[in-house]
């Protein structure tokens, strides 16, 4: 019986901070309502988005705050301790899981205080906008948000002058193949091989890992965040489940560079999550 291994990329690519802020969301829309009444959790996170198990000098803290079973609030705070961001979440059903869902107005702050992003997400009677601003509170970019189709807008200098329009959000290129993707895809295809000991074990499963582009186009800290649930197994079994993980590790570490992610013109770390599925037929 010949092995077929097939891979899937999530279609989900979020910056390293908003991965950071979509996990505490996650565990938000998991928290128990209990009476009713708001329900408050707070995590910690390092400087890479790691999460721990308390404050860092370096790091950064995330408050949910779970209002009742349809809504959350989320404030992420610099190590200073002064307030970063604001959202708003709605927690739905969908595909017989629980998601959370910005909505209403968003809102990101300088350390110093002053103003940096402004969002009101769309809704079915109006579209929404974003309200992009300098440090010095000069407007930087005005995009229209629709709730289907592509985002417009305009964009201005420091001067206040109107320069060419750019995307707000730009996700990192693989420099191999077509860049897209599926490219990146095919690149881990061709670096995944079925370890023996699970073909001789007739080990199957879906391994997830999680890992970083950075600023400068460079895959970091590959890490397996979910899958195959290693209690379940012993001895030569163990030993499978743990070879499927390395060698998924392995090929994402081997892959090539990438063009940088950018938010606002500027370059940002982005992350990737690749559920991997090995399957015997």
């Amino acid at each position: 019986m010949n092995p077929l291994l097939r891979l899937c990329l999530a279609a989900s690519l979020l910056a390293e901070s908003l991965a950071a802020r979509a996990q505490a969301s996650d565990s938000a829309a998991a928290a128990p309502v209990g009476s009713g009444r708001p329900h408050k959790e707070v995590h910690y996170y390092d400087a890479q988005g790691h999460r721990v198990h308390g404050a860092q000098e370096s790091g950064y803290r995330i408050e949910i705050t779970q209002i009742d079973s349809l809504q959350s609030q989320e404030r992420v705070f610099f190590p200073s301790g002064k307030l970063k961001s604001f959202r708003r979440y709605l927690i739905v059903r969908r595909d017989g899981r629980r998601h959370t869902v910005s909505y209403g107005r968003g809102l990101e702050y300088y350390e110093s205080g002053q103003l940096h992003v402004q969002t009101d997400q769309p809704t079915k009677s109006q579209p929404g906008e974003r309200l992009v601003y300098y440090a010095d509170g000069k407007l930087r970019r005005r995009d229209k948000l629709p709730l289907e189709g592509p985002t417009t807008g305009e964009c201005f200098g420091p001067d206040g002058q109107p320069v060419a329009y750019y995307p707000y959000q730009q996700m990192p290129v693989y420099l191999e193949g077509d860049g897209g993707q599926q490219a990146i895809v095919i690149a881990i295809q061709q670096r995944v091989r079925y370890p023996m000991e699970a073909l001789r074990n007739r080990l199957a499963g879906r391994v997830f890992v999680r890992f970083q582009v950075d600023k400068t186009g460079h895959v970091r800290d590959p890490r397996v965040v979910g899958g195959i649930d290693e209690s379940k197994f012993t001895g030569s079994a163990l030993d499978a489940v743990r070879q499927l993980e390395t060698t998924v590790l392995q090929a994402v570490s081997g892959l090539g560079a990438f063009r940088p992610g950018q938010r606002d013109g500027e370059a940002e770390a982005v992350s990737f999550t690749v559920p991997i599925t090995f399957k015997l037929q």
